[in-house]
């Protein structure tokens, strides 16, 4: 009798290892998954060395550090492209640091559909600027939309002795 209750124990034991593996196999296919879309947006950033001006104005920068700064006694117009992993609105930071209060600088996110014959602007196509001045400070702008396959630039009006040093956005 012994002999047979083992067995049956035994086998209980077993169907028990196999449901509980089964239940774990199971969660962990839901969970997996799960944990992945929930994972945090990663920021992107770039540095302001990598835009362009027209060439007539290129002597107006001065480079620093992935920084440029206008050295001109009159406003440039920037661009610089930035990275997208997947279409949407876009939210975008620029740090600036105007030396003074009368220094001018603004700038327009645009997103692009990928044969470039659209264009969808932050702010509804106002420029964005700051009034801090003295110290860096992050110019914001939202709704810049990206269709999927298309591209992301930053344009700034950039004033005499302002520099530009960086874009952040969410991939």
């Amino acid at each position: 009798m012994s002999r047979s209750a083992n067995s049956i124990s035994s086998s209980r034991t077993a169907s028990n290892i196999a449901t509980s593996f089964r239940r774990v196999c199971v969660l962990a296919a839901v969970a997996l998954p799960v944990g992945i879309l929930a994972q945090p947006v990663e920021a992107r950033s770039v540095a302001a060395a990598v835009g362009v001006v027209a060439p007539w104005d290129a002597g107006c920068l001065s480079y620093a550090y992935g920084t440029v700064t206008n050295v001109c006694n009159y406003t440039i117009s920037f661009d610089w492209p930035l990275p997208v992993d997947s279409g949407g609105n876009k939210r975008v930071g620029v740090d600036v640091l105007r030396p003074t209060s009368t220094s001018s600088i603004g700038c327009l996110a645009e997103g692009l559909n990928e044969e470039t014959t659209w264009v969808w602007w932050s702010n509804g196509g106002a420029y964005s600027s700051t009034t801090s001045f003295g110290a860096s400070a992050n110019i914001l702008m939202d709704g810049a939309y990206v269709p999927g396959g298309g591209q992301l630039l930053v344009n700034c009006q950039i004033g005499p002795g302002v520099r530009v040093q960086v874009a952040n956005w969410p991939g």
